[in-house]
């Protein structure tokens, strides 16, 4: 009995930090779709996440003006030269996904999750498994970008 108690007690704990990691990505969010100078705060942003959060890397990917692509305007410990080349087409991947429904994804497991794309090849450097959080910035009901963060694996 004692067994199934801790069990059921790590089970709460996860839940509880996973939705300490969706709130705080979503108050980042809101203050990004109030700003009025959204490109300079960007990094901060990111650097926020870090401190509150613990992310091992983030993106925050907006919407190309014209529509038709997922551009990423900010990374942390990621590489900025790769950053600059890689994009996302609306339902492609957990990013794309989630701009296409405008709800944030949990993947537990990156290498288990086939939405995943690894376009970072995030554990192919780290050789550790990790957890990816997505999360939309809407701007008046309409979804403008994403902010994603990826942290070690708890299982």
């Amino acid at each position: 009995m004692a067994k199934k108690s801790t069990l059921w007690q790590n089970d709460v704990m996860r839940a509880s930090r996973q939705v300490q990691q969706l709130e705080c990505l979503y108050k980042v969010s809101q203050v990004l779709a109030a700003g009025a100078r959204q490109q300079e705060t960007l990094a901060g942003v990111l650097a926020i996440l870090d401190k509150e959060l613990g992310l091992n890397r983030g993106t925050i990917t907006l919407l190309a003006p014209e529509g038709n692509e997922i551009r990423i305007e900010a990374v942390h410990a990621l590489p900025q030269e790769q950053s600059s080349k890689i994009t996302y087409r609306i339902g492609a991947g957990v990013t794309g996904k989630v701009m296409e429904t405008g709800k944030a994804m949990i993947v537990p497991n990156g290498s288990q999750e086939s939405l995943f794309l690894n376009r970072f090849e995030r554990w192919n450097v780290t050789k550790q498994e990790l957890s990816f959080i997505c999360v939309p910035i809407v701007i008046d009901n309409q979804v403008i970008g994403t902010i994603s963060v990826d942290r070690p694996f708890e299982q």
